[in-house]
């Protein structure tokens, strides 16, 4: 591959071969996001000389190796929801650039030339027909900087047309649209001498015609400086020549321009969507779907599992998404989609907040026993896979090589069958079965075997993620079904106070031992979200007593909660503390698997 180039083009230059189809997008772009008011900072700064940053773009030479990607043209009409690219379905160049990074800019650059830009107008209906009018970007030639006010050096807002035929001593509305009419840069002044003459020819109040003619100099002087600093400005572009995605990739995640940064995924999924058209909806819609249901998944994600559990190489690049790979996720696409919404449906059961996941790709292997599941899941299924994913997230063991360790973990749970497909090597899921494989990765670095050390950094973890999946493992996972969990500070966080620990005549070390003891493990417990709310900062021993009013019913919350039978006065707390911490670690060795 040839190296990067860096080199310059015009706006004008680069708008004409928008226009023309030279200059394309690729289909991993994002649709256009940007607001109307990202368009008007934009042409601010344009118009200040300030640079507008550097381009990526991809060269391509030859319709062949133009074919194997979808590209897609340019919008120039913007409306809020509606701004879908229009599909190429023919080349009409034998070469073509496609923009990898810069597609806000031009897009927006593009829109002001050659379209309008829909938006709401306030206060008005959405349902009414002139809530979304046609606006075109202009810039208010008698505007006067405020010193105290706009940020901004120059006006330049958006106009319906009516907007823009009123003149008065303050506004004078030019389109930016007008600039294309002009194709060289000596034939700007009279361009702008020509306005001039049109504007006091279409008007005859006498108001108006002295305002124009007061203000024919700025009027040209505007005019002839807004081409010059935007159609006749240039604009730098980094070239990359290369028909090998995969080679573009490797330049293109090093590329970071200050713009909205797209992944080496992004990139990938060009691949996909040559080969099935659909791909950039269907991965949307189940996006979508898990996010309703409170998950987070990205493109990445989705790719990644479809080639897990499609039994394809889990190679992140061009080719691991071969026709051949690609057209059989689109024949398993249903039963994926399905197996990603019963993982999320099990997470929700387990309340496994979307926050407390540490690796999202540790839920892929429950997906492929999902997938690969002959009959229902059963409740030991569901008890095993618990397990595993909160050994998965306490273990971290989807570190930096996390398709090594998937590949490994795949190869554990499967089996190959008389015809060359592959099934689970067991049918129910038992989290011994990858227990026995110790190590994951490459070097064997990742286990999922639990050891004492686990054990100690357990208690010692800050309240966060680590110590609510340690205390999910505790808890039998239907007891909060519906309910929001919290982790609650059994002795209240507002006792630890320095000033209030002062009174109990501590020295300095213990108060710092117990403020740091306060948010560890010990002295965390999981409360639904109402009684946590009427628990908040009362005395644990008071709170105790007034929501349990029999010594059977605080009998039986202290051994569900794992609250050791000592002394809960406040003033006992390293008694307290100690004790619980003990009784949590005996118990976590009997419900988990230990190598020590």
């Amino acid at each position: 591959m040839d190296k990067v180039k860096y080199k310059t083009i015009s706006i004008y230059k680069a708008m004409e071969n928008i226009k023309e189809d030279r200059i394309i997008l690729p289909s991993i772009q994002r649709k256009f996001i940007w607001d109307h008011v990202r368009v008007e900072d934009l042409f601010d700064s344009l118009m200040r000389g300030y640079p507008i940053g550097t381009f990526l773009f991809w060269e391509i030479e030859g319709r062949k190796h133009m074919r194997a990607y979808v590209f897609y043209k340019f919008i120039h009409n913007i409306e809020k929801g509606s701004n879908w690219n229009e599909k190429i379905q023919k080349f009409p160049h034998s070469s073509i650039q496609s923009v990898l990074d810069g597609q806000q800019r031009l897009t927006a650059l593009y829109s002001a030339f050659h379209g309008i830009f829909k938006y709401k107008t306030p206060y008005k209906k959405w349902s009414s027909k002139d809530a979304f009018p046609d606006r075109f970007l202009c810039i208010n030639i008698l505007y006067i900087k405020n010193e105290d006010g706009d940020d901004r050096h120059f006006q330049f807002q958006y106009k319906t047309e009516q907007e823009i035929e009123i003149i008065n001593e303050k506004n004078l509305w030019f389109k930016v649209n007008l600039m294309a009419e002009i194709n060289q840069p000596d034939d700007c002044w009279d361009y702008s001498v020509e306005y001039v003459e049109q504007i006091l020819n279409q008007h005859n109040d006498e108001k108006i015609l002295n305002i124009i003619e007061g203000n024919k100099k700025l009027i040209y002087s505007t005019i002839n400086k807004l081409y010059n600093r935007t159609m006749n400005a240039e604009i730098t572009y980094a070239s990359i020549k290369s028909p090998d995605l995969d080679e573009v990739l490797d330049i293109f995640v090093r590329v970071n321009s200050g713009g909205i940064i797209l992944s080496k995924t992004d990139l990938l999924f060009s691949t996909i969507t040559a080969k099935w058209e659909k791909a950039r909806d269907e991965i949307d819609d189940i996006i979508q779907a898990c996010e309703s249901r409170g998950y987070v998944f990205n493109t990445d994600f989705i790719m990644r599992s479809c080639l897990v559990l499609t039994e394809s190489p889990i190679l992140f690049k061009v080719k691991g998404f071969s026709k051949k790979n690609v057209l059989n996720i689109m024949e398993e696409w249903r039963a994926i989609k399905k197996a990603i919404k019963d993982t999320t449906e099990l997470l929700i059961e387990w309340n496994i907040h979307n926050e407390i996941l540490r690796s999202k790709n540790a839920l892929i292997p429950i997906l492929y026993f999902l997938y690969k599941k002959s009959g229902k899941v059963t409740v030991n299924d569901k008890k095993e896979l618990k397990k595993y994913i909160i050994h998965a997230q306490l273990k971290n063991i989807f570190g930096t090589h996390g398709d090594a360790v998937l590949s490994d973990i795949r190869l554990a749970l499967r089996r190959k069958m008389p015809d060359g497909t592959y099934g689970l090597q067991n049918n129910n899921f038992l989290l011994k079965d990858l227990m026995k494989q110790k190590k994951f990765g490459h070097n064997g670095n990742y286990s999922l075997a639990l050891t004492q050390d686990d054990l100690d950094e357990w208690c010692e973890e800050k309240k966060g993620s680590s110590t609510f999946m340690v205390l999910s493992l505790l808890y039998p996972y239907s007891k909060f079904i519906g309910e929001d969990m919290h982790q609650d500070h059994i002795h209240p966080n507002s006792g630890f106070d320095t000033e209030k620990l002062s009174c109990l005549k501590l020295t300095e070390n213990q108060i710092w031992d117990m403020q740091w003891k306060k948010d560890r493990l010990p002295n965390l417990q999981f409360l639904k979200g109402s009684e946590n709310i009427r628990k908040q900062d009362t005395p644990f021993n008071i709170w105790l007593k007034r929501e349990y009013k029999t010594r059977e019913d605080r009998n039986e919350y202290l051994s569900k909660n794992y609250i050791p039978d000592t002394s809960l006065e406040f003033s006992d707390f390293f008694t307290f503390y100690n004790t619980r911490e003990q009784l949590l670690k005996d118990t976590l060795r009997k419900a988990l698997e230990f190598s020590d």
